[in-house]
């Protein structure tokens, strides 16, 4: 499994864009894909017709602990699975611990999940 994260400081330089078709690419050439949307503004989640308030649990979860990436994983297609973000990235218990601690949670979250060929991240547009 490879892991690719797709980060800048900078807002508006195409991070989302480039995950969401780069996702959709390598899963219509056969590869099984996690895109994983660390963004609180949702745009990857809303760009596969998710919409992060009828959601049960998203990527939000992960960092509080309070889902395990099973119960987090939506199926867009066969080859395409999505760990949707939601606006509450922006504040609250994700915000209370240093970026470096939601790296680890997130990799430790990711760690035995198996057969995918690629995992893409959204990050946000911080340092």
């Amino acid at each position: 499994m490879r892991t690719i994260a797709l980060m800048n400081q900078k807002g508006g330089v195409g991070k989302t864009t480039t995950a969401v078709n780069l996702a959709a690419a390598l899963a219509h050439y056969g590869k099984r894909v996690l895109l994983v949307d660390c963004d609180s503004q949702t745009n990857a989640t809303l760009s596969f017709g998710l919409n992060p308030s009828e959601l049960n649990a998203t990527v939000y979860d992960l960092f509080t602990g309070e889902a395990r990436a099973e119960e987090v994983i939506v199926r867009h297609s066969e080859r395409l699975h999505i760990i949707p973000a939601t606006p509450d990235l922006a504040g609250g218990e994700a915000e209370k611990s240093p970026a470096a601690a939601r790296g680890q949670a997130l990799k430790q979250a990711l760690a035995h999940l198996g057969g995918y060929d690629f995992v893409l991240v959204d990050c946000p547009p911080t340092l």
